[in-house]
């Protein structure tokens, strides 16, 4: 329930998880990575948006340069509720066990977070020689 909770807050929903507006609390995204993650989260700004994901770059304490994967849903149903509201849930824990990881290198089919270098891997190659 707190994982919930936290999210909606995030994103300004409910605990249930369906969302009121699509307006994203940037310092509450930065406390709650910074939270998640035990590492410092320097900067953060949006760098764009597919169908169902805004895109943030932070600046992390340990990964460098990241994008961060946000599931911020196009669709809602008739009442303007988020048709699975599950998936915002599922996007967040991923987002978080990858940050968490020690070998951010790994590649991945759909990047949650990826390095500027867009070589197809997470974390890129400065931070493939840092870790040796």
């Amino acid at each position: 329930m707190g994982f919930a909770r936290g999210f909606g807050k995030l994103l300004g929903t409910s605990d249930s998880g369906y969302a009121r507006n699509k307006d994203i609390n940037l310092e509450a995204l930065v406390k709650r990575l910074e939270g998640k993650t035990q590492c410092l989260c320097e900067t953060l700004f949006p760098a764009g948006q597919t169908e169902h994901y805004r895109i943030y770059t932070a600046t992390m304490e340990i990964h460098k340069k990241v994008l961060v994967r946000i599931y911020s849903p196009t669709t809602t149903n008739a009442r303007g509720s988020v048709k699975h509201p599950g998936e915002m849930l599922c996007a967040e824990a991923a987002t978080l066990r990858f940050l968490k990881c020690s070998n951010p290198t790994i590649p991945v089919p759909t990047p949650i977070c990826c390095d500027d270098d867009l070589d197809g891997l997470v974390g890129g190659a400065l931070h493939r020689e840092i870790l040796g």
